[in-house]
């Protein structure tokens, strides 16, 4: 039997490095699989090289700044894209994510005991007096309710259109998938799909719809896929940029 030899990365160090005037933190990591240096940048992380076992870090800065361009141009997109949490931290702050929107939280008591939650002017009117861990669930129901309804739209104007019929749908809240699709045509989408932008959503329900035609990744799967999508790969790369969202708190 021929094994396989395990990746193992292990942290150089930490540096900084100035690029056409911008200074920018970066992490060397080495690699004992990698054959050539492989740079990384992640929401919320700092830039990462990837280098092989045998590969001179000292000699690192020239390779970087021969890479300037794209470099700073990724940086500058997840700049400007915010991701809305980072790490384990909570989603909530003074706003909440909906179909690619930042919705501002006005929270207000009122006398009586029952929780409440409106969407008033593109924002989110918290009617409440209870603590963060009953909030956290009253907004939890809130995009529940709006996935349902959202989503439910979608499945059913998409299958009609692929002449797809599913069995079963669910709203769930899983901790690493946004959708899935059994071979029983039970179809299962998650909850925080609504605070994504609606483009993205339409992509996951015709991928999980076009699971009744083919049960599997294959190349004809795939060219299901962009007929009906055409722009499937960026929302799929979307979707693998914000995947934390899945493990996140809201509150």
């Amino acid at each position: 039997m021929i094994r396989k030899k395990r990746t193992s990365l292990k942290i150089v160090g930490k540096q900084i490095i100035t690029l056409n005037g911008q200074n920018v933190a970066y992490v060397v990591k080495r690699s004992n699989r990698a054959r050539y240096i492989r740079l990384e940048i992640r929401p919320g992380a700092d830039l990462t090289a990837v280098i092989p076992e045998f590969y001179d870090p000292a000699i690192l800065p020239d390779f970087l700044e021969s890479k300037q361009n794209w470099i700073l141009t990724k940086l500058k997109q997840y700049s400007r894209r915010k991701a809305p949490l980072s790490g384990n931290k909570p989603i909530i702050k003074d706003s909440m994510p909906y179909l690619g929107k930042n919705l501002k939280i006005v929270r207000q008591r009122d006398k009586g005991t029952v929780e409440n939650i409106s969407f008033i002017r593109n924002k989110l009117v918290i009617n409440s007096r209870c603590d963060n861990g009953r909030l956290n669930k009253a907004l939890e129901k809130w995009y529940r309710l709006q996935a349902e309804k959202i989503i439910g739209a979608k499945v059913q104007l998409f299958g009609d259109k692929l002449d797809l019929a599913y069995n079963r749908l669910t709203i769930r809240g899983q901790k690493t998938l946004w959708g899935s699709c059994s071979r029983k045509g039970n179809l299962n989408f998650n909850w925080k799909l609504v605070m994504l932008p609606e483009p993205v959503i339409d992509y996951v329900v015709i991928h999980e719809l076009m699971h009744l035609a083919e049960m599997n990744h294959s190349k004809r799967f795939w060219n299901l896929v962009a007929d009906k999508c055409p722009d499937w790969k960026k929302h799929r790369k979307y979707l693998k940029d914000y995947s934390i969202i899945l493990s996140s708190k809201l509150y």
